[in-house]
């Protein structure tokens, strides 16, 4: 296969680009208007403060809930001047729809999305937000706390209704407390929070609690009332019904005189690579004794005895990992690596706290134990909240953040549900992980498959499901191999993602370390296939993946795919060249593809990345733009849009599309080939934090991939010609091992 045209790899170290950041905006009303509009608005703020018990006050403290307008969605915006000058803290935020009496987006016929800021202080400080917007040293110009208060939409106090959410019954019931907490400032309250909560008749489960970046999730019992006198407490940001397990697809074994499973001989073909897998557990007869480990929970996860149907669930999610959807009596394909199956389901899972076991077991195994892949079918039954995050997807981002993993998540088999309730399942939320989706067919004519959930997903990954890998459908099941020879039948989305696992290991089996999990990912998204015409993105995402490993990486003709991979600080811009080489005519298409992992704040899910990577296409590096008031050349050649939330938006308008701060990006566009001189992307890494403006200090590095195409049907040697052109540039990604010429499923 030495005549095969493999990947590309970018060799050199990108060049870092010019960066001037352009000037902020106005705010959406002046000073005066502020003072009218807020003032009784504060007014109200305090008698409704005067009114909250004493001994539901962490540490003293209430809660207001400050709305922006969405004119005022920049990091730059955040006021951090007013916030630091009243001594308020910022515990969060949520994404809200808006009707702004003031600014752009009080044209638009339609609410927009804004923030809610959560932010809590004594009575006595919030009572000072009234003289302090009054006060006559405000009206200074360039006042850094007249300009905080000019992009306030709203303020109001949080009330107990705000955290209520329905579907609480009046008997008693499993609920899940949300509350704003941080390890280091909260402690003190902690107790106090106990007592109140039994006062009131709930009863809180304490070994059954998940903590994480400004967020304590705690499991309880409580009735309506007792509910509502729960969320009294000012630090409770919500309450809502524990949801039930996920029901989990339960395989039958296929009757047929020739449905018989036949396994391969031989070995992984990478034995070094796994992919963890976290399910129902393996029958102690199962088949897959070369290629697969059996975890068992461990002390002190009280997860309970094996459940049958859970391990014939978990059963067919290993075949599908190991093997994709076998066909009866033809040797199944050798797996590309190893599966370690850990089970964390079982006797004690199968109530509604029992999900709390499993979620606490998994943060375990991957804080003590590495996977470049992880496969998850399971998870709480209920669609994603854009409100508030799951501890299911918070867990996964947390675990996913620093780009060394690839996680595929079945999005659910609840996609026949009436709107809102067809929208996809936590963790497959998740902006660090690939939501996947069920297809009807691997190759040929395809379609979602009806059951498979769709999107949208929650800000800023409103692209959920990313994308769609075979899940089957009735008369064309997913098939297994069972136990003895068996083979088992089912559908779902369960298998769509170890499906997907399955061809994200091949690739690192067969190409090495030199694919990272980021590169991974943005090749499955770059290679997807989807005709806009037909597939609507909210219900298939980027499209259907592909299911052979040839063509993800393998160029066909009239294809060069290149992959720049690495890290970037923050700040940092680099530029990353297309590489078109000469001797073209006509049009050209330009594929591209980026994806990046990063840290983030479940309790601001409003701005729930802390990173963004701004990409900027520049189509003609000899093409200045100069500025009309100044006179001055531009530093960098003008850019032209790709992405499409690009260069000339507003912040409001870039939040809307939710693509600013989005982890993968995708698009192609057909340009003429005069108007490319030397075109390049330019990668720009904004950093944020929640309370800050400006760049924080010490915010880390990020792992970032971007695959980009060139694509001429008509130029069956375009891959030739770019390595003719630039073969100081880039060099071939050989595999270590050699790939088998056709691979499906």
């Amino acid at each position: 296969m030495a005549n095969e045209r493999y990947l590309l790899a970018y060799t050199q170290t990108l060049e870092r680009a010019p960066y001037v950041s352009g000037p902020g905006g106005e705010p959406p009303y002046t000073l005066e208007e502020q003072r009218t509009r807020l003032k009784p608005q504060l007014q109200a703020l305090a008698a409704d403060i005067a009114h909250v018990p004493a001994v539901a006050m962490a540490s003293g403290q209430v809660v207001a809930v400050v709305r922006l307008n969405p004119q005022a969605l920049s990091r730059s915006a955040f006021p951090q001047a007013l916030f630091k000058h009243a001594d308020l803290r910022l515990l969060g935020s949520r994404s809200a729809q808006v009707k702004p009496e003031g600014g752009r987006a009080a044209t638009k016929e339609k609410p927009t999305l804004t923030t809610d800021l959560f932010v809590a202080a004594s009575p006595e400080k919030l009572n000072r937000m009234l003289p302090l917007l009054m006060a006559d040293e405000r009206s200074a110009p360039k006042d850094p706390i007249a300009n905080d208060f000019r992009g306030f939409e709203a303020i109001h106090l949080m009330s107990a209704a705000d955290r209520v959410k329905p579907g609480i019954k009046e008997k008693p019931d499993d609920v899940e407390l949300v509350l704003h907490y941080d390890t280091q400032l909260d402690s003190d309250w902690h107790s106090r929070f106990r007592k109140f909560a039994k006062q009131v008749g709930v009863e809180l489960d304490s070994g059954l609690e998940f903590a994480s970046r400004g967020l304590l999730f705690m499991a309880a019992t409580a009735t309506r009332a007792a509910a509502k006198e729960l969320a009294q407490y000012t630090f409770v940001r919500a309450i809502r019904p524990l949801p039930e397990p996920r029901p989990l697809e339960q395989p039958r074994i296929l009757r047929s005189a020739k449905s018989r499973a036949v396994l391969p001989s031989e070995l992984a073909v990478d034995p070094g690579v796994s992919i963890a897998i976290f399910d129902g557990g393996l029958p102690v007869n199962h088949p897959f004794g070369p290629w697969a480990t059996a975890y068992e929970p461990f002390a002190p996860h009280d997860i309970g005895a094996p459940v049958s149907a859970l391990t014939d669930h978990g059963l067919s999610v290993t075949s599908a990992a190991l093997f994709g959807s076998i066909k009866p009596g033809v040797v199944a394909p050798r797996p590309y690596a190893k599966v370690d199956h850990y089970r964390v389901l079982g006797t004690n899972t199968q109530d509604k706290k029992g999900l709390y076991r499993s979620l606490a077991l998994i943060d375990d195994i991957l804080a003590q134990r590495s996977y470049q892949f992880i496969s998850l079918s399971l998870g709480p039954p209920d669609p994603m909240d854009d409100d508030d995050v799951s501890p299911w997807t918070t867990l996964l981002d947390d675990h996913l953040g620093d780009g060394n993993a690839l996680a595929c998540v079945a999005v659910g088999n609840n996609g026949e549900d009436a709107h809102p309730e067809c929208r996809v399942l936590a963790p497959a939320d998740s902006v660090n992980a690939l939501g996947v989706g069920a297809c009807t067919a691997s190759e040929g004519v395809w379609s979602r498959a009806a059951y498979s959930a769709v999107g949208p997903g929650r800000s800023p990954g409103l692209i959920k499901p990313d994308v769609l890998h075979f899940g089957g459908v009735d008369g064309d099941p997913y098939l297994f191999a069972g136990v003895g020879g068996q083979v088992m039948q089912t559908i779902g989305t369960s298998f769509a993602a170890p499906g997907l696992a399955r061809m994200a290991a091949g690739m690192r089996s067969h190409f090495g370390s030199k694919l990272s999990p980021m590169a991974l990912k943005a090749l499955l998204v770059h290679c997807s296939e989807r005709d806009s015409d037909v597939h609507p993105m909210l219900e298939v995402g980027w499209g259907r993946a592909c299911h052979s490993l040839h063509a993800l990486t393998v160029c066909p003709p009239g294809y060069a795919r290149v992959i720049y991979s690495g890290k970037m600080q923050p700040s940092g811009v680099l530029r990353a060249p297309v590489l078109v080489p000469g001797g073209l005519s006509g049009k050209v298409t330009i594929r591209a593809t980026l994806c990046y992992s990063c840290g983030t704040d479940p309790h601001t899910p409003g701005d729930y990345t802390r990173a963004g990577l701004d990409i900027t296409f520049r189509p003609d590096a000899t093409n200045f733009k100069i500025d009309k008031n100044t006179g001055k050349t531009s530093k960098n050649p003008a850019s032209n849009s790709f992405f499409k939330q690009h260069d000339h938006l507003a912040e409001d308008e870039r939040r809307l599309l939710a693509q600013k701060w989005n982890t993968v990006m995708h698009a192609e566009h057909g340009k003429y080939v005069t108007s490319l001189n030397a075109p390049c992307f330019d990668l720009h890494y904004i950093a944020r934090e929640p309370g800050r403006s400006s760049t924080p200090s010490g915010a880390p590095e990020i792992h970032f991939a971007l695959v980009i195409s060139i694509i001429q049907g008509k130029t069956p040697d375009i891959y030739e010609r770019v390595q003719a052109e630039f073969p100081t540039l880039v060099s071939q990604i050989e595999p270590v091992i050699e790939i088998e010429s056709a691979i499906s499923t």
